[in-house]
């Protein structure tokens, strides 16, 4: 919709920013009065094969894709274009049945928020397929950011009603912003361990490549709060040898950021052959190195307070947040701190009374507006 367009159209497609037909639509849409104007809305297609095309120019590359998210094998379909169409169309199903169900209404909100957190930072956008208007407010403000087009079977009623009042609700939110605010920033942030210690089902990377002392993965309970864990090439203890290629990540449920830099998965899933993005403390640099082997042991485990500043150093933009990680009680689990220093986990003093007192400073964390939610 339009930020102009009327709220009550009474049937008038002009207050949209584009209408989507069949192919044998098409004509006779062209030939009315609403394709003409200076509201005429754009003119979409979507063709047999699939694909969304400019109805002005059919000639022309593909839009984007229609997908049908019911099943999970169209979700997987969907996902597989992120990055490589500029739009997904994906619509939910309206039989009530299939694997993608829960007592015959089909799913919307899951299919629509693994989407939307797939498509946050690329090329790709998200449209939805709305048929009911109780899955429009749910849809338009899915993770913080909605979907970000909705497709309605008809500009009147009360899913053109409910639409109208998402798309006003979310301008004028206080916390709107575009999406070039919400940009993930690796910046300098602040951590102390606290009192808590669990015995947790710790996960050990070993990547096909050696790391520097200074190279580590970002990982954290939210994907919103992420810091830099550094691998075991310092150990030099005499103790135990070194371990260049490995970094002892933390408990299953923790995300780690994959190689992308984009995406965060759980450290469960994580499997041979998987790419994750690896960052270098000392230069500021990154890279991508695939895991080898996931090992997972149970060991004691500390929950380490994590806080970010409230302005990011290099643009000035507002980026404070704070977050946790569990971390192995272990002599050889480092954080990293800027210029290539690292932090052992079992040098840290503990918090006291909620008070950041014995605070490691300068510990390197990656700060997104986005969070994950499977």
């Amino acid at each position: 919709l339009r930020p102009s367009g009327p709220s009550t159209p009474d049937g008038n497609v002009g207050a949209a920013d584009a209408v989507v037909l069949c192919p044998d639509q098409l004509d006779d849409f062209l030939s009315s009065p609403e394709a003409s104007g200076a509201t005429a809305p754009r003119v979409l297609v979507a063709g047999d094969d699939g694909t969304l095309r400019d109805g002005r120019a059919l000639g022309g590359r593909p839009l984007g894709a229609c997908v049908d998210v019911s099943e999970p094998s169209g979700q997987d379909a969907a996902l597989s274009l992120v990055g490589s169409t500029d739009w997904i169309l994906a619509s939910f199903g309206t039989d009530g049945g299939g694997a993608g169900t829960d007592g015959g209404v089909p799913w919307t909100m899951i299919p629509a928020e693994n989407l939307i957190g797939a498509c946050s930072g690329t090329s790709t956008s998200v449209a939805a397929s709305v048929e009911r208007a109780e899955d429009v407010p749910g849809l338009a403000h899915a993770l913080q950011l909605g979907v970000a087009a909705l497709c309605l079977r008809s500009p009147s009623g009360s899913t053109w009603d409910a639409a109208v009042s998402a798309r006003d609700e979310r301008s004028s939110a206080p916390g709107a912003h575009p999406p070039s605010e919400r940009r993930a920033g690796i910046v300098s942030g602040s951590c102390a361990r606290t009192r808590t210690t669990v015995v947790a089902d710790r996960v050990c990377l070993d990547f096909v490549r050696t790391l520097s002392s200074s190279e580590g993965v970002f990982v954290g309970s939210s994907a919103k709060v992420l810091v830099l864990v550094l691998s075991e090439a310092a150990s030099g203890s005499g103790y135990v040898p070194s371990r260049p290629f490995r970094v002892n990540a933390g408990p299953v449920h923790s995300y780690v950021l994959m190689g992308d830099g984009e995406t965060a998965r759980y450290l469960a899933e994580i499997v041979p052959g998987d790419e994750i993005y690896v960052y270098d403390s000392g230069t500021g640099q990154g890279r991508v190195v695939a895991v080898g082997r996931a090992k997972v042991e149970p060991r004691p485990c500390c929950m380490v307070h994590l806080e970010s500043p409230t302005e990011d150093r290099e643009t000035g933009g507002k980026v404070g947040a704070e977050g946790q990680v569990f971390l192995q009680l272990a002599e050889t689990v480092r954080i990293g701190r800027v210029g290539g220093e690292g932090c052992r986990v079992t040098d840290m003093e503990v918090l006291q009374d909620d008070k950041m007192t014995g605070t490691v400073l300068d510990v390197i964390l990656r700060i997104s507006g986005l969070g994950t939610h499977v």
